[in-house]
């Protein structure tokens, strides 16, 4: 078996739909976390995130180079108190589905520590934000940093939205949803060695586009979270394995275009004051002389929507 076909027997179960939990953040005074420490993240799909420069520009938005450091940023929300430790709603605009299988965390034990990290109510936030950037260090990437983030419980409803350039149905059979649903319902037929990853009861995963995104009181007083992979509205290299071509840099038009359907959609939804808004570079698949000009004008047309992060509970 391929480190492919173990990727994609053992990412299946985060998909699974089966009940909610939801709880809000601590109120009182936010704890001093401390600096964010340097990172160094050797091998495959391994990029620093440049956590040293990941103070929020204001409360609630932050921005990135690399999209694993989405991962710190919630965990540093719940510790500030600004984030419910479960039951949030994540709409993720990106190209890729970001939550295969750890390669250095494979089973959920692995990733256990995680959580243990951000429930040790004994130990100061300080300490179990360092230890929790080592363990995003050790264990998580790109590609992967969604799973834990849903096993734990922070996430309780996911909407990976695909571009219009893609496929849907493309992204859909990238994500694995069907061929979990049809083939991984139980740990029969994983790599040895493997247990299924388990989400929470009442996760629910959806792979849509964004115009079918639920209506405005779907989300109403629940904290959502905005996250916007730059990669959405350009992309320089194929984004699935199976494509038979790369999928070339988008036009200022085409980006434009997705700006503004992306803004208006939020509005539409009375997104305006999301608890996290999450933006990433990915510079290994948007276009280099894109990513400032794409970040730039995505924050402008947020602006004039008068979307902006407010912490939770508002």
């Amino acid at each position: 078996m391929t480190r492919r076909d173990l990727l994609l027997a053992a990412t299946a179960a985060l998909l699974q739909i089966v009940g909610g939990c939801r709880s809000r953040a601590p109120t009182g005074a936010a704890p001093d976390l401390g600096p964010f420490p340097p990172q160094q993240l050797p091998g495959r799909y391994k990029v620093a995130p440049d956590l040293p420069s990941l103070n929020a520009v204001e409360d609630g938005l932050y921005h990135f180079t690399h999209h694993q450091a989405a991962a710190y940023c919630l965990w540093r929300e719940i510790l500030l108190g600004r984030l419910p430790r479960r039951g949030s709603v994540l709409i993720n605009l990106d190209c890729h589905i970001d939550a295969w299988l750890p390669i250095g965390a494979p089973n959920p034990a692995d990733r256990q520590p995680a959580a243990d990290l951000l429930d040790d109510a004994a130990a100061p936030a300080p300490e179990r934000l360092r230890g929790l950037a080592r363990f995003l260090d050790e264990h998580l990437d790109y590609a992967s940093w969604l799973t834990p983030i849903i096993e734990s419980g922070i996430i309780s409803e996911w909407y990976y939205v695909v571009p219009h350039r893609l496929s849907l149905a493309q992204a859909r059979a990238q994500s694995v949803v069907k061929r979990w649903q049809r083939r991984w319902r139980s740990a029969a037929g994983l790599p040895e060695g493997l247990t299924p990853p388990q989400a929470p009861q009442g996760f629910v995963g959806r792979v849509v586009r964004l115009e079918d995104l639920p209506p405005a009181g779907h989300f109403r007083g629940r904290p959502v979270i905005l996250s916007l992979d730059l990669d959405y509205y350009s992309n320089r290299r194929k984004t699935f394995e199976f494509e038979t071509r790369p999928q070339g840099p988008s036009t200022p038009q085409e980006i434009m275009a997705e700006i503004s359907a992306t803004a208006g959609a939020f509005a539409a939804r009375r997104l305006t004051e999301p608890a996290l808004v999450l933006t990433s570079d990915s510079p290994q698949w948007v276009p280099q002389d894109q990513i400032g000009w794409i970040r730039t004008r995505l924050l402008s047309a947020l602006r004039e929507r008068t979307i902006a992060p407010r912490p939770w509970p508002g």
